[in-house]
Protein backbone atom coordinates (compact mmCIF):
# COMPACT_ATOMS: atom_id res chain seq x y z
CA UNK A 1 0.00 0.00 0.00
CA UNK A 2 1.46 3.46 -0.55
CA UNK A 3 2.74 5.50 2.56
CA UNK A 4 0.72 8.84 3.09
CA UNK A 5 4.38 10.20 2.30
CA UNK A 6 4.06 9.65 -1.14
CA UNK A 7 2.80 13.06 -2.71
CA UNK A 8 0.70 12.89 -6.43
CA UNK A 9 1.00 15.97 -8.01
CA UNK A 10 -1.85 16.99 -10.83
CA UNK A 11 -0.70 20.21 -13.14
CA UNK A 12 -3.68 21.54 -15.01
CA UNK A 13 -3.53 23.58 -18.12
CA UNK A 14 -6.00 25.42 -20.38
CA UNK A 15 -6.33 26.26 -23.79
CA UNK A 16 -8.49 28.28 -26.04
CA UNK A 17 -10.53 25.98 -28.68
CA UNK A 18 -12.13 27.44 -31.87
CA UNK A 19 -15.54 26.61 -30.41
CA UNK A 20 -14.56 26.06 -26.50
CA UNK A 21 -11.78 25.72 -24.27
CA UNK A 22 -9.50 22.97 -23.87
CA UNK A 23 -7.54 20.87 -21.00
CA UNK A 24 -5.67 18.73 -19.81
CA UNK A 25 -2.84 17.60 -16.94
CA UNK A 26 0.11 16.51 -17.11
CA UNK A 27 0.78 14.20 -13.57
CA UNK A 28 4.14 12.90 -11.29
CA UNK A 29 4.47 12.09 -7.97
CA UNK A 30 7.13 13.26 -5.76
CA UNK A 31 8.60 11.80 -2.34
CA UNK A 32 7.10 13.34 0.99
CA UNK A 33 8.09 15.96 2.62
CA UNK A 34 5.03 18.15 3.12
CA UNK A 35 1.87 19.05 0.72
CA UNK A 36 3.03 23.10 1.45
CA UNK A 37 6.57 22.14 0.57
CA UNK A 38 5.97 20.01 -2.18
CA UNK A 39 3.41 22.22 -3.65
CA UNK A 40 6.01 25.58 -3.39
CA UNK A 41 8.45 23.46 -4.87
CA UNK A 42 6.60 22.45 -7.83
CA UNK A 43 5.48 26.35 -8.53
CA UNK A 44 8.88 27.75 -8.28
CA UNK A 45 11.14 25.13 -10.07
CA UNK A 46 8.43 23.61 -12.50
CA UNK A 47 5.68 26.66 -13.44
CA UNK A 48 8.22 28.88 -15.45
CA UNK A 49 9.84 26.38 -17.30
CA UNK A 50 7.06 24.54 -18.49
CA UNK A 51 5.12 27.48 -19.36
CA UNK A 52 8.33 28.83 -21.32
CA UNK A 53 7.26 25.76 -23.80
CA UNK A 54 3.40 27.17 -23.68
CA UNK A 55 1.99 28.60 -27.14
CA UNK A 56 0.28 31.83 -27.19
CA UNK A 57 -3.34 31.07 -25.87
CA UNK A 58 -2.28 27.89 -23.42
CA UNK A 59 -1.15 28.50 -19.80
CA UNK A 60 -0.98 26.62 -16.41
CA UNK A 61 -4.57 26.95 -14.85
CA UNK A 62 -3.48 25.36 -11.05
CA UNK A 63 -1.19 22.82 -9.64
CA UNK A 64 -2.57 20.34 -6.79
CA UNK A 65 -0.88 18.06 -4.68
CA UNK A 66 -2.13 15.57 -2.31
CA UNK A 67 -0.79 12.37 -0.49
CA UNK A 68 -1.48 8.96 -2.08
CA UNK A 69 -2.82 7.84 0.37
CA UNK A 70 -6.76 8.10 0.92
CA UNK A 71 -6.14 10.60 3.49
CA UNK A 72 -7.94 13.58 1.52
CA UNK A 73 -5.36 15.84 2.18
CA UNK A 74 -4.87 18.00 -0.51
CA UNK A 75 -3.08 21.83 -1.43
CA UNK A 76 -4.27 23.06 -4.35
CA UNK A 77 -2.69 26.91 -5.79
CA UNK A 78 -4.59 28.78 -8.70
CA UNK A 79 -1.77 30.65 -11.30
CA UNK A 80 -2.37 34.82 -10.82
CA UNK A 81 -1.19 37.55 -13.27
CA UNK A 82 1.11 36.07 -15.75
CA UNK A 83 2.09 33.06 -13.86
CA UNK A 84 2.09 30.40 -15.76
CA UNK A 85 1.58 31.97 -18.89
CA UNK A 86 4.00 31.60 -21.95
CA UNK A 87 7.07 34.11 -21.72
CA UNK A 88 9.18 32.61 -24.66
CA UNK A 89 6.79 32.35 -27.94
CA UNK A 90 4.53 35.51 -28.16
CA UNK A 91 4.87 35.99 -31.37
CA UNK A 92 1.17 35.73 -33.04
CA UNK A 93 0.14 33.32 -34.82
CA UNK A 94 3.55 31.96 -35.51
CA UNK A 95 3.59 31.48 -31.45
CA UNK A 96 -0.11 30.44 -31.05
CA UNK A 97 -0.20 26.80 -29.25
CA UNK A 98 -0.97 24.83 -31.96
CA UNK A 99 -4.51 24.71 -33.00
CA UNK A 100 -4.63 20.76 -34.55
CA UNK A 101 -3.30 19.66 -30.69
CA UNK A 102 -0.32 18.17 -32.47
CA UNK A 103 1.52 17.20 -29.04
CA UNK A 104 5.18 15.54 -28.14
CA UNK A 105 5.18 11.89 -27.27
CA UNK A 106 7.92 11.40 -24.64
CA UNK A 107 9.08 8.34 -22.58
CA UNK A 108 10.24 8.60 -18.91
CA UNK A 109 12.13 6.31 -17.30
CA UNK A 110 13.51 5.81 -14.20
CA UNK A 111 16.96 4.40 -12.89
CA UNK A 112 15.24 0.53 -12.98
CA UNK A 113 14.00 0.80 -15.90
CA UNK A 114 10.68 1.34 -15.47
CA UNK A 115 8.72 3.66 -18.15
CA UNK A 116 5.92 5.47 -18.68
CA UNK A 117 4.61 7.55 -22.22
CA UNK A 118 4.05 11.34 -21.32
CA UNK A 119 1.87 14.06 -23.66
CA UNK A 120 3.60 17.31 -23.77
CA UNK A 121 0.59 19.77 -25.00
CA UNK A 122 0.29 22.95 -25.83
CA UNK A 123 3.29 23.62 -28.08
CA UNK A 124 3.08 26.22 -30.09
CA UNK A 125 2.30 26.16 -33.82
CA UNK A 126 5.91 26.64 -35.52
CA UNK A 127 7.64 24.53 -33.17
CA UNK A 128 5.23 21.15 -33.66
CA UNK A 129 6.02 21.76 -37.59
CA UNK A 130 9.44 21.98 -37.15
CA UNK A 131 9.13 18.89 -35.09
CA UNK A 132 6.90 17.24 -38.00
CA UNK A 133 9.10 18.13 -40.76
CA UNK A 134 12.50 17.59 -38.50
CA UNK A 135 11.80 14.77 -36.37
CA UNK A 136 12.36 15.09 -32.92
CA UNK A 137 16.02 15.34 -33.07
CA UNK A 138 15.25 18.86 -34.30
CA UNK A 139 16.38 22.02 -32.94
CA UNK A 140 13.26 22.33 -30.21
CA UNK A 141 14.44 19.49 -28.34
CA UNK A 142 18.22 20.37 -27.99
CA UNK A 143 17.05 23.93 -27.38
CA UNK A 144 18.35 25.42 -23.94
CA UNK A 145 14.70 25.92 -23.18
CA UNK A 146 13.55 22.27 -23.73
CA UNK A 147 16.42 21.07 -21.78
CA UNK A 148 15.50 23.04 -18.70
CA UNK A 149 12.33 22.12 -18.48
CA UNK A 150 13.53 18.00 -18.56
CA UNK A 151 16.53 19.01 -15.74
CA UNK A 152 13.45 20.51 -14.02
CA UNK A 153 11.74 17.44 -13.96
CA UNK A 154 15.03 15.40 -12.88
CA UNK A 155 15.96 18.56 -10.01
CA UNK A 156 12.54 18.19 -8.29
CA UNK A 157 13.16 14.55 -8.07
CA UNK A 158 9.66 13.60 -9.77
CA UNK A 159 8.95 9.95 -9.80
CA UNK A 160 7.26 7.38 -11.53
CA UNK A 161 4.40 5.18 -10.02
CA UNK A 162 4.75 1.67 -10.84
CA UNK A 163 3.34 -1.83 -9.61
CA UNK A 164 6.30 -3.31 -7.02
CA UNK A 165 4.17 -6.45 -6.16
CA UNK A 166 0.45 -7.72 -8.35
CA UNK A 167 -1.02 -8.23 -4.49
CA UNK A 168 -4.02 -7.91 -3.61
CA UNK A 169 -3.45 -5.02 -2.64
CA UNK A 170 -1.46 -4.39 -5.17
CA UNK A 171 2.11 -2.62 -3.83
CA UNK A 172 3.55 0.59 -5.45
CA UNK A 173 7.17 1.96 -5.79
CA UNK A 174 7.87 5.61 -6.56
CA UNK A 175 11.29 5.69 -8.52
CA UNK A 176 12.93 9.04 -9.39
CA UNK A 177 13.00 9.63 -12.84
CA UNK A 178 16.42 10.38 -14.74
CA UNK A 179 15.67 10.51 -18.29
CA UNK A 180 13.35 11.92 -20.46
CA UNK A 181 13.34 10.94 -24.02
CA UNK A 182 11.30 12.15 -27.21
CA UNK A 183 9.96 9.91 -29.36
CA UNK A 184 7.60 11.21 -32.17
CA UNK A 185 4.75 13.73 -32.42
CA UNK A 186 0.77 13.14 -33.25
CA UNK A 187 -2.15 14.23 -32.26
CA UNK A 188 -3.77 14.08 -28.91
CA UNK A 189 -7.36 14.93 -28.24
CA UNK A 190 -8.07 16.83 -25.18
CA UNK A 191 -10.73 17.27 -22.98
CA UNK A 192 -12.71 20.18 -20.98
CA UNK A 193 -10.86 22.49 -18.62
CA UNK A 194 -10.77 21.53 -15.10
CA UNK A 195 -12.46 24.74 -13.27
CA UNK A 196 -13.83 22.74 -10.60
CA UNK A 197 -11.87 20.40 -7.68
CA UNK A 198 -14.62 17.98 -6.37
CA UNK A 199 -14.49 15.53 -3.38
CA UNK A 200 -11.22 17.00 -1.90
CA UNK A 201 -11.01 19.85 1.02
CA UNK A 202 -8.47 22.04 1.10
CA UNK A 203 -5.85 21.28 4.51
Amino acid sequence: MASPTNTKVNIFFEAAGGTSPTGWTETFYMPGISLQQNLNSVVQQYVSPRASLLGMGARIQSIRVSHVAADRQTFIQFMSGKQGQPDLFTTSPQDDYDPTQVDLLLRIQDAIGKRRQFWLGGLPDSVTDQLVQQGVTGAFVNSPVFKQWSNAITGLGFQIQSIAMKGPPPVYSYNAINLVQPIMVRKRNRGRPFYLFRGRRLA
